[in-house]
């Protein structure tokens, strides 16, 4: 599917230059915000780096490097406005999946209109 390579779509969305990347950042972040209010967020958090590479390895079968899941951490970060990650408590074998919850989830666990 798409271009060749591990990540070449994932370079092109997190280009600045790219026509796509500020509704990159907006679908990105508006999941984010989507998972902001589950349980597990705080999890999500503690793991991000795993949980970023699992999300878009599953959506986009595309393997994020160092580099680009730095710069998705730091997008994440920004946008919680959080000056680090908070240390993992537990070691877990799974880090907890980033879902797309949709509009089911956008008006506090109800069906938006």
């Amino acid at each position: 599917f798409g271009d060749a390579g591990d990540n070449v779509f994932l370079t092109k969305m997190l280009d600045i230059k790219s026509p796509a990347h500020e509704a990159f950042v907006y679908w990105f972040l508006n999941i984010v915000e989507q998972n902001r209010a589950m349980p597990s967020f705080t999890t999500m958090l503690q793991h991000l780096p795993e949980v970023l590479y699992n999300f878009f390895k599953k959506q986009w079968h595309e393997i994020p490097s160092s580099e680009q899941s730095e710069q998705l951490v730091n997008m994440v970060m920004d946008y919680l406005d959080l000056e680090s990650l908070p240390v993992p408590t537990e070691k877990r074998r799974h880090p907890p999946v980033l879902e797309i919850r949709g509009l089911k989830w956008r008006a506090g666990g109800v069906a938006s209109k």
